[in-house]
């Protein structure tokens, strides 16, 4: 009996230093967040003419990322509140079995918010990427329609495994269903690459338009305002694109 409490315990142990660290590292992205956030929105404001639709579309997304970070960073130190309170404040009269069940049920909403926050932030991402390439083809809109077609099967595959996964609690899904969420969740990760892949070739394409233009106009002695911001947007997008493959590898 002693050996199976010990082994409770150190199972408890592991799960609250996993946590300490998840929340520990999601206070302090946030908190860099903030800091990003906080010089976003003021440059909208002081800068950029809050009358016209692709600066309220751009405040429109900032907010929402700023909602889904709230929510993620906020769920997952309640979620650890909760545990602790649960498995080593209340319930005394209860075993650990007991507690660490109470504890489980007690932390499904916060674990649904996490996943939910977590899946839908690719999305805000690869509209604002898909957006950056829309605005740079208005005579050619017909190149959009590979990026499009992949952020609608991207969407359509989170929100099929968000529904899945919130349906069911994860604990009560079949093995046919976990390997569904996986084969979803892979999916997801395969659309938004591909999705920015195709955005980012699209800038970098109309980079490279723009370089031949000026050379050919005998002009590309000095380095064009234009030609920095095209650089930066892929050069953004092939960062993203290569945290999504770390992050995945």
């Amino acid at each position: 009996m002693a050996t199976e409490d010990g082994a409770k315990l150190q199972y408890m142990g592991i799960i609250f230093l996993r946590n300490i660290t998840a929340s520990y590292t999601a206070v302090f992205l946030y908190g860099i967040f903030l800091l990003v956030f906080s010089i976003a929105v003021y440059t909208i404001f002081r800068h950029r003419n809050l009358a016209s639709r692709p600066t309220q579309a751009i405040l429109v997304l900032i907010l929402l990322n700023f909602a889904l970070n709230t929510m993620y960073c906020t769920s997952w130190v309640s979620a650890f509140v909760i545990q602790i309170r649960t498995v080593l404040v209340n319930n005394t009269d209860k075993s650990l079995d007991e507690k660490f069940a109470v504890a489980n049920n007690a932390d499904l909403t916060p674990d649904c918010i996490i996943s939910w926050a977590q899946c839908l932030q690719p999305i805000l991402s690869d509209i604002a990427l898909i957006w950056r390439a829309w605005v740079l083809f208005p005579d050619r809109r017909w190149v959009m329609i590979g990026p499009l077609v992949l952020l609608t099967g991207l969407i359509a595959t989170t929100f099929f495994y968000l529904i899945l996964t919130t349906a069911t609690p994860y604990p009560d899904l079949t093995p046919a269903q976990m390997k569904l969420g996986v084969n979803l969740v892979n999916s997801t990760v395969a659309i938004s690459l591909a999705t920015n892949i195709a955005a980012t070739l699209l800038i970098g394409y109309k980079l490279w338009t723009h370089r031949k233009m000026m050379e050919d106009l005998g002009l590309n002695t000095r380095p064009f305002q234009v030609q920095n911001v095209l650089l930066a947007l892929v050069e953004s997008g092939v960062v993203y694109c290569g945290l999504q493959v770390s992050l995945r590898s």
